[in-house]
């Protein structure tokens, strides 16, 4: 996991690498909570090295969506393999998250 600075030095990016499974989906918890703690108003997710995701990394997703939601902090899930974009719409996730294909697309959501 790692953090990316797009933005005036923030760390609004945090992209994941591998397995989204449990031990990955704390890890992302605690980051995303880092994240939310420097004041940002977007925060991007990079899932584009996503390998596989289970039932912890969904469960990741949705919370980090409401509660990011409910902060008032816009999220953008940023290039989602197509296997894991077909997991979101299993679950209905798909329908309220925010997607962009690169980071200049994020960027532009992020701007409004």
């Amino acid at each position: 996991m790692t953090y990316c600075e797009i933005k005036d030095g923030d760390p609004i990016c945090l992209a994941i690498q591998g397995e989204l499974s449990v031990d990955a989906a704390a890890e992302a918890r605690s980051a995303a909570l880092e994240i939310f703690e420097t004041g940002a108003e977007a925060m991007i997710v990079d899932l584009s090295e996503v390998t596989s995701i289970a039932s912890p990394g969904v469960g990741f997703v949705a919370t980090l969506h409401h509660s990011a939601e409910g902060k008032g902090i816009k999220v953008i899930f940023m290039s989602p393999a197509p296997f894991v974009l077909e997991v979101l719409k299993v679950t209905g996730l798909a329908e309220i998250l925010n997607f962009a294909a690169d980071a200049d697309e994020a960027a532009k959501m992020i701007q409004g």
